[in-house]
């Protein structure tokens, strides 16, 4: 068949990927407002350099995948004309699902933030945090007698105003759950480790029972908000989904204990590691290298969230408790 000259080129038109020309134009502003007008194309460049000189087709090719939905390609693009666009020098090499790992390890960066700490502190070379202590700084704290024994007044008057918060439903908990067990040899999620040896309780499971004590014994709720990070955040889902026990009148409880609506997971932020031009360094062929923000992000993060603040709210809690993971 021969086909005439409109229809040719309507044919080329629907097979062409579509432009990324705006989105980059777009990340080059954003990069811009940051590392300066003078540098709007460095990154961009840097990014181009990194991937082996093939230039925009390259990149075109990234941003077309089917493995980059239309929703995330701003951020890819953004990765890209921020001068990141090392970390798919391996991209040709993965598969889908490591392709959408990375992509969705993205979503969970700051970009911007990232790159106005790295312009401060390693391109502009500002101080960062310091702090001098001295020993006229300090101040002894105070000291009680407990020869006349550990019950004084002061822990009576503390302990009747935790009952009465707790009867009046006032109290949440916020577990830091953000780590693995590494230290003692566990690779998992610290929050399911088997601490009760005798009777194979994990840790998740102790503070299951203990929120339920507290529920029959002040009569009210007490919400459980679970910082996890990007570490262990699937791990920890996954094992609270595991243990999800549908009672006879169709009440879902985790380990048989709390009920699931009482029950939110919060991710922690990570900031990722760069090196000295501002680049992501790569663990794995579809992973970067980050770090947690750490228990700061308890209060700068979970708790400043205006849909956590709702959730908490719902209960009428005026209070959190921050607990350690380890401290069964």
């Amino acid at each position: 068949y021969r086909l005439t000259p409109p229809l040719v080129v309507w044919i080329g038109q629907a097979i062409r990927p579509p432009s990324v020309e705006p989105l980059i134009a777009k990340a080059k502003e954003a990069y811009a407002a940051i590392a300066g007008d003078a540098k709007r194309d460095a990154g961009y460049e840097l990014s181009l350099t990194r991937l082996d000189g093939d230039g925009e087709d390259r990149v075109t090719k990234i941003l077309t995948d089917e493995a980059v939905p239309e929703s995330d390609r701003e951020v890819v693009a953004n990765v890209i004309a921020f001068g990141k666009g090392g970390i798919f020098h391996f991209w040709d090499e993965l598969t889908h699902d490591e392709k959408r790992a990375l992509v969705e390890q993205l979503n969970t960066i700051d970009l911007e933030a990232v790159e106005r700490l790295y312009q401060r502190f390693i391109v502009r070379g500002e101080p960062s945090a310091a702090a001098s202590v001295t020993p006229g700084q300090l101040q002894a704290p105070d000291v009680a007698d407990l020869s006349r024994g550990r019950w004084t007044d002061a822990n009576a008057a503390a302990h009747a105003r935790g009952e009465r918060a707790f009867r009046q439903g006032l109290i949440g908990f916020l577990e830091l759950a953000g780590g693995t067990g590494s230290r003692f040899g566990y690779d998992y999620p610290k929050i399911t480790y088997p601490a009760s040896q005798v009777v194979n309780k994990s840790l998740a499971q102790m503070r299951a029972e203990k929120l339920r004590a507290l529920e029959q014994e002040y009569g009210r709720p007490v919400p459980w908000l679970i910082m996890t990070s990007d570490v262990t955040d699937a791990a920890t889902r996954q094992f609270f989904n595991d243990h999800l026990v549908t009672g006879r009148d169709g009440t879902r409880r985790y380990f048989n204990q709390v009920p699931e609506e009482w029950v939110q997971f919060v991710r922690q932020r990570v900031m990722p590691q760069v090196t000295d031009l501002g680049e992501f360094i790569l663990e794995d062929k579809h992973r970067i290298v980050v770090g947690g923000f750490g228990h700061g992000d308890a209060r700068d993060w979970v708790l400043s969230d205006s849909e956590v603040q709702e959730w908490l709210e719902g209960f009428g809690v005026g209070y959190v408790a921050m607990l350690n993971m380890d401290n069964a």
